[in-house]
Parts: structure tokens; C-alpha cells; sequence
């Protein structure tokens, strides 16, 4: 590991704070609430989930720079703030940057180093991640036009008759290449003219929808900006200037994240459609995406294990890396 970056300060190589160490990026803690069958043998297999993910950093700071960070690591009540690793990747030709959303709990101790000659300082601050995933640090968007048909039936009706071509627009696919499901922020920007209502943002996939038309429904003017946050933690429909829209959900919707494989998008409106766009962009983490055709493949989070050998035992260090983006990658060092 190289770097650190926490709020605006870095910690690690090239700087004037040292990193000791950071723990907790481990393997994850899974609840896998299985149920026992029964009157036979095993059990019956539901989905796991993981729970949130602990983590401990652990810094040596000289006298002249201790109040900087401790400053850095305030201890939050409730909001979370990106935490940026630079990792250190003998197996790739560039460093990896990854990122992590998390807050402090607590700093847990500060302790004067002796054996040195200039005495540092030795901080060890606890945070919590709400979601403990691993992420990309690369953000990048994907766009939905709503569905727009051709021109209707013309009477008087002359024979024989030309019809025309069948609607466009309306949606794209979305390929999740890893394991781990991405939850996107929707971004639903008015019409050009007019008004647009009772927006359906759909993962025809799955069959969850996140339907905007109940209690009189959503209307977005000229210049507005409609904003859906689809996370757990975030969950939120607002317009960019603040004001709630969580009433009008159907109670037929249900928030969806871009599950693994291919994720089938649509976006339907009533209204006016001219100039409307739903931007997709993942929520919390930083999932790269890249684009390719009409289809967009998505690079969710990687996790990274490290298993570290107990004291007074065989020295085996196992690093294993997953990756959504790329077939696993394994090296075993001795």
C-alpha cells in the first residue's frame, strides 16, 4: 500500500505522516441466516449478506503535524466520507486506486513512540463502512432517452397504405461483468419544452421498476432535475433543489441495483419527451464503466482479501484478488 486519502489529506508515502497500517480490509463478515431443514439433512439455502465492515487505520505522526491529523479524523455521527486507497500492484503495470465510503467512530488511542529518536506520535483511529464493499475509485455515466414512437394513423386512411417505422429510443443494456450488484443514481433531466410526467425508470431483467405516479404523480418542468438514489443508505427521490418526491412512489416500484450479467433498461414517460435524458451513475461506490456499442459493460468493485500468517507460525502469505472487471487473479507467496 502506498497512500491513504481522507478529507482532503493524504497519509503514506511522499507525505510528512507515515501509514502504519490498515486493517479491517479483510475478508467480509457474510450472516448467511440459514435455515435448518426439517426432518432431513442440511438446510435450506437462502442469500447471504454481507454486514458492515470495520476498519483501523494506524499512523506515525511528528509533533509539528498531530493536530492536522486529528482534525482529518473527527469522529461523525452519522456521515460517511470516501476514503481513496492507492495500492501498490507488482502484477499491473500502474498502481491500483480504490475507494471505500466510511466514517470514524472513534480515535481509538495515541501513544508515544520511544524507541525512535524523534519521539513520533502513534494514532490509531477506528472507522465503519455502512457498505462494505471495495470499489473502484473511477466514476462514468450511462444515458436513457424515453421511448418515442413514430407518427400515429392519418384519417381519411388512403390504400394501399405505408406505415412507418416503430419507435425508438427508450433503453440500452448494461452488462455487470463481476459478482457484487452496483446501486445506480438516476438523474432525470426535464424536457427541452412542456412538461414531463409519471416517469418509469425499469430493469427489465429483473422486473423491478421504480415507478413515479402515485398521489398525482411527478411532473418535471424546463431546467429541472429529478435525482434518485437508489442505495440502501441513500434512498431518496429529490429534485436537485431539495425538494421531496418519495410520496409519489407506486406501490407496485421497487428499487433495483444492476444485478451480475446483463441488466435490460428502460425508460418510459407521459408528456412531453423532447430533450429528456435519465443519467445512470453508481451510488457510494466508484464502478467503472466502460462503453461498447449499444450495450455499456460495467466494472463493479474490487475486493481484496489478505490473509496474514499467525505469530510463531510457517510464514505463508496468501493474497487473493476478485475482481468484477477480470477473471480472478491468484498469486501465492512464500
Amino acid at each position: 500500500m502506498r497512500t491513504i486519502t481522507y478529507r482532503g489529506e493524504m497519509f503514506g508515502e511522499t507525505t510528512d505522516i507515515g501509514l502504519v497500517a490498515l486493517r479491517g480490509l479483510e475478508d467480509l463478515n457474510v450472516d448467511s441466516l440459514m435455515t435448518d431443514l426439517p426432518r432431513y439433512h442440511g438446510g435450506i439455502p437462502v442469500r447471504a449478506y454481507a454486514t458492515s465492515r470495520r476498519i483501523e487505520v494506524e499512523l506515525r505522526v511528528k509533533p509539528s503535524t498531530r493536530k492536522r491529523a486529528l482534525l482529518s479524523f473527527q469522529p461523525e455521527p452519522e456521515t460517511e466520507f470516501p476514503m481513496t486507497i492507492v495500492w501498490e500492484d507488482e502484477l499491473a503495470v500502474a498502481d491500483t486506486t480504490e475507494r471505500i465510503e466510511c466514517r470514524v467512530l472513534r480515535r481509538a488511542s495515541i501513544s508515544r513512540d520511544e524507541n525512535t529518536e524523534w519521539n513520533p506520535y502513534i494514532l490509531v483511529i477506528e472507522l465503519v463502512a455502512s457498505d462494505p464493499a471495495i470499489y473502484e475509485n473511477t466514476l462514468d455515466t450511462a444515458t436513457l432517452t424515453p421511448f418515442a414512437s413514430s407518427a400515429g394513423l392519418s384519417y381519411p386512411v388512403t390504400y394501399p397504405k405505408a406505415y412507418g417505422a416503430g419507435g425508438s429510443g427508450a433503453g440500452t443494456v448494461l452488462v455487470n461483468a463481476g459478482v457484487w450488484e452496483t446501486w445506480p443514481t438516476l438523474k432525470i433531466n426535464g424536457p427541452s419544452s412542456g412538461t414531463l410526467t409519471n416517469p418509469i425508470v425499469e430493469n427489465v431483467t429483473t422486473g423491478k421498476k421504480v415507478e413515479l405516479n402515485a398521489n398525482g404523480g411527478v411532473s418535471i418542468g424546463v431546467g429541472q432535475q429529478l435525482i434518485v438514489e437508489t442505495h440502501p443508505v441513500k434512498r431518496s427521490i429529490v429534485f436537485a433543489t431539495g425538494a421531496s418526491r418519495y410520496g409519489r412512489l407506486s406501490l407496485a416500484s421497487e428499487f433495483w441495483p444492476l444485478e451480475s450479467g446483463n441488466n435490460q433498461l428502460r425508460f418510459r414517460a407521459s408528456g412531453t419527451t423532447t430533450g429528456v435524458s435519465c443519467f445512470l451513475s453508481s451510488v457510494i461506490s466508484g464502478s467503472s464503466w466502460t462503453f461498447s456499442g449499444s450495450s455499456t459493460a460495467v466494472r463493479g468493485p474490487t475486493m481484496r482479501h489478505e490473509i496474514k500468517p499467525q505469530r510463531n507460525a510457517t510464514v505463508v502469505r496468501v493474497l487473493i484478488y476478485f475482481s468484477r472487471g477480470a477473471d480472478p487473479r491468484r498469486r501465492v507467496v512464500y
